[in-house]
C-alpha cells in the first residue's frame, strides 16, 4: 500500500488490516481479508493517509490503533480516523464475555491473548480527541450465533460529542461485505 506524503491528507487518517494467516492451529487461514484490505486501502488512499502495517500482531496493532485515535499534539476537530478490520472475531468463552479482533498471533488457550479487545477499543474511542470516527469490521465469527455478543452494546455510535460510523459484517464462512458486491464499501467511503 503506497502512501504519498500529501499534507492535504494529514487530517484523514486510516489503518486497514486484513489478516489471512493465523499461527494457532484452531484457526484456519482465510482467503479474503488481505485482498479486501488491499482494495479498501487503495480506494482510501485517494483521500486518506493510510498507515502501512508491518505486522499483524496484538501488541503492534494495539499500538497503531492507539496512535490513530490518540495522535500526539493538538487535534483538529475536523480530523477523521478510520479503522478497517477483516479477519476472525473471537469471543472469550470464560469469565466476562468479551470479543476480540483476532490477530495473527492470537492464542485461544491464554486469557487476553486472543487479539485486540473490543472493550479496550471502545475505551480508546471514548478517550480519543478525534471527533469523527469510522470503524468497519468485516469479520468471520467463530462463536455460537445464539450467544453472539452485540457489538453495538460495546461500541456505540454518537457519544461524547463524537460522531461515529460503525459498519459490522459477521459471517460464518470465509465471506465478506465485499463478497457479493466488491464495490459496496469502496463506493460508500467518500469525503
Amino acid at each position: 500500500m503506497n502512501n504519498s506524503n500529501d499534507k492535504s491528507k494529514a487530517k484523514l487518517q486510516a489503518i486497514v488490516v486484513g489478516i489471512t494467516h493465523y499461527k494457532h492451529d484452531d484457526y484456519n487461514d482465510l482467503k479474503l481479508p488481505r485482498e479486501n484490505a488491499e482494495k479498501i486501502a487503495k480506494k482510501l488512499e485517494e483521500n486518506f493517509y493510510v498507515t502501512p502495517l508491518k505486522k499483524r500482531t496484538r501488541k503492534y496493532l494495539k499500538d497503531k490503533i492507539d496512535e490513530l485515535f490518540n495522535p500526539g499534539g493538538k487535534s483538529n476537530p475536523d480530523n477523521i480516523a478510520l479503522l478497517y478490520f477483516s479477519g476472525y472475531v473471537i469471543e472469550q468463552q470464560t469469565g466476562i464475555k468479551e470479543v476480540f479482533l483476532a490477530t495473527s498471533d492470537c492464542n485461544p488457550n491464554k486469557d487476553y491473548e486472543l487479539g485486540v479487545s473490543l472493550l479496550w477499543l471502545a475505551q480508546v474511542l471514548k478517550q480519543s480527541p478525534i471527533n469523527h470516527q469510522i470503524i468497519i469490521i468485516d469479520c468471520y465469527y467463530t462463536g455460537n450465533e445464539e450467544n453472539k455478543v452485540k457489538l453495538e452494546n460495546i461500541i456505540t455510535g454518537y457519544q461524547n460529542d463524537k460522531s461515529r460510523l460503525i459498519i459490522i459484517s459477521f459471517n460464518k464462512k470465509d465471506l465478506s461485505l465485499m463478497q457479493y458486491s466488491p464495490n459496496f464499501i469502496l463506493k460508500k467511503i467518500k469525503t
